[in-house]
């Protein structure tokens, strides 16, 4: 993985100018998600007059800034409103930029097309935590539950428009789909977001009944992963179904 860092070279003149800016705001009460303040010393450019600040007080972001920050905007709009972001991710496409939070958290941000926000994920130590995603139509949870509420009745036709078109044609046969026949779901966990790679998977308890199965065979539990992408219009679709797996 690739991270630049900017630790030690001091924000950008106009970053560290919005950021002293907002944390004047947080004193008067408009701080807008920005709370924690550290140490901060440097000389910036600021409406053509040098400055000199010796230390001084930068606000740092929280999550909540995160968790609110209008969703049209793009990663430069967020710059202009807490500062410089504090490091970089260049492994992947979309480039993440990193902001770190006064929790100890950090935030991952991607710009998407015409250059609004596409993902926000919160990180910490080897964690991550999906925030936001730019999507069309129903959650990723929503799909999981349109697909199975067809296949418990063996709809295969009314399964089709949560699956992408890979999926259907390789898994969808006359009288099951990945050797499954019947399925219903009982529980399915939070989820994991591949972080840039536009893959979420689950993994879902569902009762079922396999293909090899007499019709009179009761109905078993097991647990199936689940991944989802998104299509070129943004919405979620199942792209795999993973072989079940006794509980």
């Amino acid at each position: 993985m690739k991270i630049e860092s900017k630790h030690g070279t001091g924000k950008p003149a106009y970053a560290a100018a919005a950021t002293l800016l907002a944390a004047t705001a947080l004193v008067t009460g408009c701080g807008g998600g920005l709370t924690e303040t550290t140490p901060y010393s440097s000389e910036l450019q600021y409406e053509g007059e040098p400055t000199e600040y010796t230390p001084e007080t930068i606000a740092v972001p929280s999550r909540e800034y995160f968790e609110n920050v209008d969703k049209t905007y793009s990663v430069d709009d967020i710059i202009r409103e807490i500062g410089g972001y504090d490091e970089w991710d260049g492994s992947r496409s979309p480039v993440g930029f990193i902001w770190h939070l006064e929790n100890g958290q950090k935030a991952v941000v991607h710009n998407g097309k015409g250059h609004v926000l596409d993902s926000i994920i919160i990180t910490s130590g080897n964690s991550e935590e999906l925030l936001y995603i730019r999507h069309n139509g129903p959650e990723p949870a929503d799909v999981i539950k349109g697909f199975f509420d067809a296949f418990k009745t063996s709809d295969f036709e009314a399964m089709k428009p949560y699956c992408t078109e890979f999926l259907v044609s390789v898994e969808f046969k006359e009288d099951n789909v990945s050797g499954i026949r019947k399925a219903e779901f009982l529980e399915c966990d939070n989820g994991e977001y591949e972080s840039g790679g536009d893959r979420y998977t689950f993994y879902v308890t569902i009762s079922l009944i396999e293909s090899g199965d007499s019709e009179n065979t009761e109905m078993k539990t097991k647990t199936v992963r689940l991944i989802l992408t998104r299509d070129d219009e943004l919405n979620w679709k199942i792209d795999d179904i993973g072989v079940p797996s006794d509980n």
